[in-house]
């Protein structure tokens, strides 16, 4: 059973990113298949999988980025149909 479907890695070091091509080879396939690594602050393929009002400016989205973490807040541009009464 798998769980992870895809997971980005932005802004990552020439350090890391050595570390990284070092170890691929004892990372499962599918695994890497599943892991998106940039030098990048933001990928393109993130707006694939997140609506753009959900994703901070800084990532390449349309959300401030948040200054109160407590109560958690999701939004109120996007919401999937299956939240909607």
């Amino acid at each position: 059973m798998y769980f992870l479907h895809k997971s980005f890695y932005l802004n990552l070091s020439w350090g890391l990113n050595v570390v990284y091509k070092g170890l691929s080879g004892f990372i499962n396939e599918e695994t890497r298949a599943k892991m998106i690594l940039t030098d990048k602050p933001t990928d393109p393929d993130m707006l694939n999988y997140f609506h753009p009002s959900q994703l901070e400016r800084r990532f390449g989205g349309t959300a401030e980025t948040p200054t109160n973490f407590w109560p958690p807040y999701i939004g109120k541009e996007f919401i999937p149909d299956k939240f909607k009464e």
